[in-house]
């Protein structure tokens, strides 16, 4: 959701108040400003703003913003009418704001918005994103075969977009080797179509379907968080699901991606370098300004004959585990020296089943919902003991 404020005195506090739980993408303290950036074709979901600031702007500016909440000194009946006149669906006092009303009347400001998209059909992808804290966790084959996952069993369309320059490797893992990639793409564009068009230009499709899209291979222009932003924009009412796979660094434009993504995957092993920094990523984390809700932490290469329980790793994290990916290295350099993911083709391995449960999992799919995953099931099972 792109969350903004519009006012003169509230912005440091409720900027603070924003920040325990929720994103803010744009202040502004003026007008002109306010103007300029939905001129420039952007969408304000989420507009607090002042009620005497909305009260001088234009009907046709606040016309593009999806749900507008006013700050007012007072809640009078004469305050509440005259925020409905200027289109504001709620009021909160200011500067009086308290964190959970804030978040109170977000969480409905959301469901709003969610609830008449759900309606009126828009079509806008869930963003899944990959991070983990060092090299060597499998975050590329493990996001890679589960966006095949997503497109070939549960039949979704994927986009997969590699932000990684220098060293991605989903272009190895789906065997491609393509000069196509976002450096072809311009900056950014006044007509979202048009600009659809150029990045569908340097899309690769893999044969099960899969559409993939590279960040270029050049160390003198590294892709700028605004480029990244202006695609996602223009590709997300294309899919279902944008897969992303990013560096090991929270460094833009990794940091933009966290914020604009709905469900952020935390990949790591259980050996003790990466458990370190694992735990210092997750410190990390918590400094920053979205939802820790969306962030899912996965732990890949399990083993069984673990020293360390997962109930013990939660523990030290304090942090729970979303899921846990079985250790099957054979499988995977298998498949990465076919240049097949091993998704499409080892669909009897214990690696392709949790993946397949990673899957529904992320899409509030139960698994006795689908009807052919015993397999899924008695792997699942056999980890409980593990996991409790």
């Amino acid at each position: 959701m792109n969350i903004c404020i519009f006012s003169q005195k509230n912005i440091p506090a409720v900027s603070e108040l924003l920040a325990m739980n929720y994103s803010l993408n744009k202040a502004f303290q003026n007008a002109a400003d306010l103007s300029a950036y939905l001129e420039q074709g952007e969408q304000i979901d989420i507009l607090l703003c002042d009620l005497t600031l909305a009260g001088e702007q234009p009907e046709i500016i606040l016309s593009k913003i999806n749900y507008i909440i006013a700050l007012a000194e007072d809640q009078s009946p004469e305050t509440l009418l005259e925020a409905l006149s200027l289109g504001a669906r709620e009021v909160l006092a200011a500067p009086r704001l308290s964190a959970t009303e804030l978040e109170a009347a977000l969480k409905k400001a959301i469901g709003y918005i969610n609830a008449y998209n759900q309606r009126s059909g828009v079509k806008s992808a869930n963003i899944i994103t990959f991070i983990s804290s060092k090299g060597g966790i499998g975050k590329s084959v493990i996001s890679t075969n589960l966006a095949v996952i997503l497109q070939e069993i549960f039949k979704k369309k994927v986009l997969l977009i590699d932000t990684v320059q220098r060293f991605g490797s989903a272009e190895i893992i789906l065997n491609f080797c393509s000069r196509k990639s976002l450096l072809a793409v311009p900056a950014e564009a006044d007509n979202l179509e048009i600009y659809w068009q150029e990045i569908e230009k340097n899309i690769l499709r893999h044969s099960g379907g899969l559409d993939l899209l590279l960040a270029g291979d050049d160390n003198h222009e590294p892709l700028a968080s605004a480029k990244i932003r202006s695609v996602l924009k223009a590709v997300r009412d294309k899919y279902d699901y944008l897969i992303i796979d990013t560096d090991n660094y929270f460094v833009e434009p990794v940091l933009s991606l966290l914020e604009l993504s709905d469900q952020i995957i935390y990949l790591s092993k259980m050996d003790i370098a990466s458990l370190k920094n694992l735990r210092l990523g997750l410190d990390s984390l918590k400094s920053f300004y979205f939802s820790l809700d969306k962030v899912k932490l996965v732990i890949n290469c399990f083993e069984k004959t673990s020293e360390l329980s997962i109930a013990e790793l939660e523990k030290f994290l304090n942090w729970k585990i979303f899921t846990v990916l079985p250790e099957d290295r054979n499988t995977i350099i298998s498949s990465i020296n076919k240049g097949a993911p091993f998704a499409a083709e080892k669909k009897d391995s214990e690696l392709f089943l949790a993946l397949r449960h990673f899957a529904e999992l992320l899409q509030g799919i139960a698994a006795d919902d689908q009807t052919d995953n015993k397999k899924t099931r008695t792997w699942f099972n056999s980890l409980l003991k593990l996991l409790a």
